[in-house]
């Protein structure tokens, strides 16, 4: 890979990695192409991680998100 930068300039740019960064022990399962490079900004209040993703990500990305459980994977 001529660039081994990339990956982690996206992860620290990436919304779902900055999320999973405050939650301990979860990581990105399945994320659809379609959300993948869509942009967004937000103006956060004080809510928890959980209300965050399942108001506002879901609501500005037009998204729903499934727990996976067993594997510890969150799916947009």
């Amino acid at each position: 890979d001529p660039r081994p930068d990339l990956d982690e300039y996206s992860k620290k740019h990436s919304l779902l990695h900055l999320i999973l960064e405050k939650v301990y022990g979860w990581s990105i399962g399945v994320v659809d192409s379609t959300l993948a490079s869509m942009t967004r900004s937000f103006e956060i209040s004080r809510s928890s991680i959980y209300d965050f993703i399942m108001q506002d990500i879901c609501e500005k990305f037009n998204c729903f998100v499934t727990f996976d459980t067993t594997n510890n994977k969150i799916n947009f």
